[in-house]
């Protein structure tokens, strides 16, 4: 097992290096303007497996569709909004106070022409028929996490906070004018999920930041559950 303390990471950049990173531990490390597996070419992909990343920081970075295995996040402090392109989980672990995250299921932010995205989504549908669970969240306390392209049934999460809405539930048409007006955010992601070919999706209120803000949307999240729309 390698493993790196205290250290800064700067400008580290894969790009369709296919790097195979393993057995290695990060505690209290900080990554700027890096990237992992930015790539296109599914072939050129990189992998990182048994890793653990403890209070550590990340900014002005990305991850593209790399494959992560038996990885442990404890603790991560983002400057903005941190972006996984495509990235594919197989037991990996949030835990502690997480910065903003979103796991997106395209590859790319500007193309994503089905000949570039399709053997990307080809391969994550196989690879999330053969993975026992591919997160889990439970433990966690993000600022924000948006999760895409991912099976519900596949994310470990605590259902107090972390949410199942399904295509079916959110399809029921009685639930909007029952909702009370203030109540914006959550129908605007129900809205982006239908605006995809998923069945499901977890939705996940916020655990930090202005405390006022984490009650309003923890409390109007709710408010979807009461109403049937999720679970």
């Amino acid at each position: 097992m390698t493993e790196y303390c205290n250290r800064l990471f700067h400008s580290l950049i894969d790009r369709g290096n296919g790097l195979a990173l393993s057995d290695l531990t990060c505690l209290n490390c900080e990554f700027h303007n890096c990237a992992l597996s930015l790539t296109t070419a599914i072939q050129k992909r990189s992998v990182i497996s048994n890793a653990r990343f403890q209070n550590c920081q990340i900014s002005a970075s990305c991850i593209g569709p790399a494959i992560l295995k038996n990885v442990e996040i404890d603790g991560l402090i983002t400057d903005s909004l941190l972006i996984l392109w495509g990235t594919v989980f197989d037991q990996v672990t949030f835990s502690g106070r997480i910065g903003k995250i979103k796991i997106n299921c395209h590859v790319h932010h500007v193309d994503i022409s089905e000949r570039t995205q399709r053997p990307f989504d080809e391969f994550r549908d196989k690879f999330y028929q053969n993975v026992e669970w591919a997160l889990d969240i439970s433990r966690a306390k993000f600022r924000l996490l948006e999760i895409t392209g991912i099976p519900a049934h596949l994310i470990r999460r605590d259902p107090a906070t972390q949410m199942v809405v399904t295509r079916e539930r959110a399809l029921a048409p009685a639930w909007r004018s029952r909702l009370r007006p203030a109540n914006r955010l959550w129908p605007f992601a129900i809205d982006s999920f239908l605006a995809t070919g998923e069945p499901d999706r977890v939705l996940v209120a916020p655990r930090t930041g202005p405390k006022h803000q984490v009650d309003k949307l923890l409390g109007e999240l709710q408010e979807l559950r009461d109403l049937g729309v999720i679970e």
